[in-house]
């Protein structure tokens, strides 16, 4: 006579084995599609997803593409939302000559976004930091060949270092036609943002060059866009038994483009956030919410909120209707967790999170940030929707720079991250 008893249990077992290796798997090939899209716009093709050589157009029309793949459902005749932005761009090479070193751009130097063209051989202006302090403002007037030099690293062992350098900052902003070419040199590291304009000035940044500067030759040309047309990029999955109700997910997907031959990859920055979108419209697309659940990518974040603010002023659809607006960024590490603005806002919503990341386990900390105006939550949040901005904390610290590569994200966090943003949706319709 057979052991019912042990044959119910081994069952059991078999098919508990069976989920488990089954959930493996899918978390294997979800790990494996993130890490490809991450890649993939942050390669070369996209030329930094800026606004030269098509790179922020070829991104969008990637992630168009994958929306439809992954059955998402446009809300106009396409998937795209047009705006128009201005934008200097630096899409020719560059040169700076440092005595005899030729030196690399986003590696050795950097001008700032918002520089005109210069070109020509200079011959320097040593301005002496405390003299220029003590001073408070030189009427000075550079000749045609001159350019001044404000080297940094000669105090920087100093401990009101920090503070003079802000000092200074402060004094040549407030008088700028007359610092209108300046040299810093820092051991500062070399970060970079693009503008919407173009000032009068042209000031170069230099990493931690140790020789006596003398000479500078420069080649630095812009290029001033007053109108390029760019998009957002959107699409829903509706939902099962409250369709009027939206979750919103977002991330921006432009980046900072190029500065001459310098490509800033951003793979990090946000790459990662575009490619968490795809994974949650992934799963929603199979496993129906009851809420409808939108996926929106934005372009223009890089220069001051263009597109959500473009978006949050131009809706596709009535803003009333999203219960709650979840914006991810930077969404590739996680060693140290993630930190949420806005969740000293909203505390019952970050109770949901906090509870859910220690019932499953998910995240080493979820950390409590207050309200922020620093990425695409801000024009929602603006307008009273209900928001938060999450990013992950902890392994590489690449960021605006030419680090930020693929190959230096760590994906630390990405299933649970993943999980954790899926199970505030399921848990959300219950509240």
């Amino acid at each position: 006579m057979p052991n019912f008893k042990f044959t119910i249990v081994k069952h059991i077992y078999l098919s508990v084995l069976l989920l488990s290796i089954c959930l493996h798997g899918y978390s294997q090939d979800s790990l494996k599609s993130y890490q490809t899209t991450v890649k993939h716009l942050s390669s070369a093709y996209f030329n930094g997803r800026g606004y030269t050589n098509e790179g922020v157009d070829k991104a969008s029309d990637y992630i168009e593409k994958e929306f439809i793949k992954l059955d998402g459902i446009a809300f106009a005749s396409d998937y795209k939302q047009y705006f128009d932005v201005s934008v200097n761009t630096f899409p020719y090479s560059t040169l700076l000559i440092v005595n005899q070193d030729t030196l690399k751009a986003g590696a050795d130097y950097l001008a700032t976004g918002n520089s005109q063209s210069l070109k020509g051989n200079f011959e320097v202006v040593n301005i002496s930091i405390d003299s220029l302090l003590i001073a408070n403002y030189l009427p000075l007037k550079l000749k045609e060949n001159q350019i001044f030099l404000i080297d940094f690293n000669a105090i920087s062992e100093l401990p009101e270092f920090e503070t003079k350098k802000k000092q200074v900052y402060k004094l040549i902003q407030e008088n700028e036609p007359v610092f209108n070419r300046v040299v810093f040199n820092s051991e500062s590291k070399l970060t970079w943002s693009p503008d919407i304009s173009v000032s009068s000035k042209t000031w170069i940044y230099i990493h931690e060059y140790k020789k006596d500067i003398k000479t500078i030759e420069v080649a630095i040309k812009n290029k001033y866009i007053a109108q390029y047309t760019t998009r957002n990029v959107l699409c829903y999955v509706p939902g099962k038994t409250e369709p009027d109700s939206f979750i919103v997910f977002t991330a921006h997907y432009d980046h900072l483009g190029n500065f001459g031959d310098a490509i800033f990859p951003g793979a990090n920055d946000n790459a990662s956030g575009v490619a968490m979108l795809l994974e949650l419209l992934n799963y929603f697309s199979t496993n129906k919410s009851d809420f409808t659940i939108v996926f929106i990518a934005f372009s223009g974040e890089e220069i001051g909120l263009k597109g959500s603010t473009y978006f949050a002023n131009h809706p596709m659809f009535d803003l009333e209707k999203i219960a709650f607006l979840w914006n991810l960024d930077l969404a590739g590490t996680g060693e140290e967790g993630i930190q949420i603005v806005n969740s000293t806002l909203y505390e019952k919503e970050f109770q949901l999170v906090d509870s859910l990341n220690t019932k499953y386990n998910l995240l080493n900390t979820i950390k409590k940030r207050g309200a922020a105006c620093n990425s695409d939550h801000c024009p929602f949040h603006q307008k009273n929707v209900p928001s938060f901005y999450s990013y992950t904390l902890g392994g590489n610290k690449a960021y605006h720079d030419l680090n930020d590569r693929y190959e230096n994200i760590s994906f630390y966090a990405f299933e649970n991250y993943k999980q954790l943003l899926i199970k505030f949706v399921e848990s959300y319709k219950t509240r």
